[in-house]
């Protein structure tokens, strides 16, 4: 085969080749609404349309600057493709940020932003025994008369108050969680006695 032939073939396999990858892609975005997908797809058709004019030139003078309209195609592509990648990029950044606020939500007490009795579960269901590891078992006197006599709007601060000063006191040792109405876990690790009773 002379080099002529070689091209030929080459050229052959290149159209199959964008030809197979461009009905790939409309499959895809057809399937699943892929909009990367939809920016490669572009992004291909331009190189398509740069290719072919190349290769007319080629064929017609085949001495000319027909290399140029392949690096314009590559070009265009090159766009496409990395603005494909970052709006990849931007959706699985916000998509795993998203996930960290609803599991971050999903341990976390609305009303006194404690970790809540999830996190606790979470907390036993994990935790390695070690040595030098306490637990504090809080509850608030008489919640249940003060809801039933002034309501929870006198309850309610009075259950977010309690929590303030448990995490004021504990929160550098230890970590702190509201289990129930008016249940409070610190759980302390590597701490002595004497820093559990100072504290």
């Amino acid at each position: 085969m002379n080099l002529y032939q070689t091209v030929l073939i080459l050229h052959i396999l290149i159209v199959v080749s964008i030809i197979t990858v461009l009905k790939v892609g409309i499959a895809e975005i057809r399937s699943y609404k892929n909009m990367e997908m939809k920016k490669i797809i572009l992004g291909i058709i331009g190189l398509t349309f740069f290719c072919i004019i190349s290769l007319i030139i080629f064929y017609v003078k085949p001495l000319s600057i027909y290399p140029v309209f392949y690096g314009f195609g590559i070009f265009f592509f090159i766009i496409c493709l990395l603005n494909a990648v970052l709006d990849s990029l931007y959706y699985h950044l916000n998509r795993s940020a998203s996930t960290e606020v609803y599991q971050k939500l999903a341990y976390t007490d609305i009303m006194t932003h404690l970790e809540n009795r999830s996190a606790f579960i979470h907390y036993q269901k994990n935790a390695i025994p070690q040595e030098n590891q306490g637990c504090i078992v809080f509850d608030i006197n008489n919640l249940k008369l003060i809801n039933d006599s002034r309501g929870h709007l006198k309850g309610d601060p009075l259950i977010i108050h309690a929590a303030k000063c448990i995490q004021d006191v504990f929160e550098k040792i230890g970590q702190c969680y509201r289990i129930g109405g008016d249940e409070f876990v610190v759980i302390l690790e590597n701490v002595s006695e004497k820093v559990i009773l100072k504290s």
